[in-house]
């Protein structure tokens, strides 16, 4: 259901959606085979490879469910099929969704265990109201400090505690993990002579291995800033770049359907210039001012640019 759907989000190809949409039909089907009487499902590995705490395969699963069948229901409205059929996996979703918050979530913000990967896969994937999210937020950092500022997570976990973190404004406790040389870490990995992802936090069973690479993505998506502002193959593009404290400059590209996005930005003291190229026959929405009251934004067409920033 995944590759389909990000395939067609960052590709725009629907060919592949159509092919793909009665296996995605039969999988929720599948997974709807395996609910518990909770609502919820625990089928599958979890957050395999995790570093310390072991997160219930339950919390990460059920999560999956609530995406399948609202990624489901998109498609059914993509492709024009019945009301019916999209009404029935949103109804699903947010089933899901309710019986989640019924049998995990607790009245003080902690999520099953209180993992980072708990506290954070909820928070990414969308099932948490503003309040919900607040008080899971503050539970998420209390077990990243209980880890010392590491990370503790596995393969699934280290894809939405980088991307969480920075939807709660806390990149520089996310640049902060990152940067860490004692394990479990990345940089751990690279003190022993590592110059790939490895397959574990440990000693690595395999030395090439892209379990724990989404991280990549948050470089581009969060420090560099390339997202997309509609859905859709980078149509519409939103240039959003962070710049936490203790880092001074990013290069960052995707290549996109309709070619390259470019984003660079370098700080000096108090003043960031911001370098951005935009393809042809699309435009971006670019970070324009910095200010007390947030970001501010100016619409651009294709082209070069550069922009003079200045930090509160």
């Amino acid at each position: 259901i995944l590759v389909p759907w990000y395939l067609y989000a960052y590709k725009g190809d629907i060919r592949l959606l159509e092919r793909a949409y009665p296996a995605m039909e039969k999988y929720v089907a599948y997974l709807k085979s395996r609910e518990k009487p909770n609502g919820l499902v625990d089928h599958g590995l979890g957050d395999w490879c995790f570093a310390k705490t072991e997160t219930p395969a339950e919390a990460t699963s059920s999560v999956y469910y609530f995406i399948d069948a609202r990624i489901v229901a998109q498609t059914a409205r993509i492709l024009g099929k019945p009301r019916e059929e999209s009404h029935k996996y949103e109804t699903l979703a947010w089933k899901i969704r309710d019986a989640y918050l019924k049998e995990l979530y607790q009245t003080d913000g902690t999520i099953a265990n209180g993992s980072q990967t708990a506290q954070s896969f909820a928070a990414y994937y969308g099932l948490l109201n503003p309040k919900e999210l607040d008080d899971s937020s503050a539970k998420l950092l209390e077990a990243i400090h209980r880890a010392d500022d590491h990370l503790d997570v596995g393969i699934l976990g280290t894809k939405t505690l980088f991307h969480t973190l920075s939807m709660i404004d806390r990149n520089d406790l996310a640049l902060k993990i990152l940067n860490q040389k004692t394990p479990p870490s990345y940089g751990s990995w690279f003190e022993r002579g590592a110059t790939t992802l490895w397959e574990d936090w440990g000693d690595g069973s395999s030395r090439n291995h892209v379990m724990f690479g989404d991280v990549s993505t948050w470089f581009y998506q969060t420090l560099g800033g390339i997202s997309q502002e509609l859905p859709l193959a980078f149509k519409q593009q939103l240039i959003d770049p962070q710049f936490p404290a203790g880092l001074d400059w990013v290069k960052a590209e995707h290549d996109s359907p309709y070619g390259l996005i470019e984003v660079e930005w370098k700080r000096e003291g108090k003043k960031i210039t911001l370098h951005f190229s935009i393809p042809v026959n699309t435009t971006a929405s670019v970070v324009s001012k910095l200010g007390e009251q947030g970001r501010d934004f100016t619409t651009f067409g294709s082209g070069r640019y550069t922009l003079e920033l200045e930090e509160p």
